[in-house]
């Protein structure tokens, strides 16, 4: 696989997976509160395991700060 190509899909593939995190997150937000987006239900909510959102965001609040 082209190098450049590559690097652009594993870009793109983790704006995804960041978009999704987010989306979920607000949607907690919206349904129960700043309480009810908890790490285990956000990255329940948007499919991804809870080390990927710390990856991603640092910690809840840099979570809920995106």
């Amino acid at each position: 696989m082209d190098e450049p190509n590559a690097i652009a899909d594993e870009a793109a593939r983790v704006d995804d997976v960041r978009a999704r995190i987010v989306v979920a997150a607000a949607g907690l937000i919206d349904s129960g509160g700043r309480d009810a987006a908890t790490t285990r239900a956000v990255a329940a909510a948007a499919a991804v395991q809870a080390p990927t959102i710390y990856r991603l965001f640092g910690d809840k609040r840099g979570l809920l700060d995106a």
